[in-house]
């Protein structure tokens, strides 16, 4: 159950990622820019700081190596919430950025940057498999 559960989150989370990087392309950026996010109470933006709390616990009892919970609504942060680490710890990104350089190669090609039937070797790089 546990495994489904993560397969279905990390679904989601490219799901979101991707839609997210399509919104920020077209937009011109997601959030209130460079610069601290504001943080205000949840209650400001109908949401109930008790039932964030509820999920933020449930997540770290549920999800052991999901260290964070983030909400934000309205360009503002209501929730956030660290489990075993804080803001400033570090984390190898592993496979993380396969989804970033997919996301940057979509909007290069919808941009018409990049074509995807072309050869590498138009872009200046040459392949260096021995298939």
């Amino acid at each position: 159950a546990q495994a489904t559960l993560l397969l279905l989150l990390r679904r989601r989370t490219m799901l979101l990622a991707a839609h997210l990087a399509a919104q920020a392309h077209t937009h011109g950026g997601l959030g209130p820019g460079p610069g601290p996010w504001a943080h205000e109470p949840a209650e400001l933006h109908s949401l109930s700081s008790a039932a964030l709390d509820e999920a933020a616990e449930r997540l770290s009892r549920e999800l052991p190596h999901r260290y964070c919970f983030l909400v934000a609504k309205d360009g503002a942060v209501v929730h956030e919430s660290y489990s075993a680490n804080s803001s400033e710890t570090l984390y190898s990104m592993d496979s993380a950025m396969k989804l970033g350089t997919a996301a940057l190669i979509g909007i290069a090609h919808a941009d018409g940057t990049l074509d995807l039937d072309a050869p590498l070797a138009e872009y200046g790089l040459e392949p260096t498999a021995d298939w």
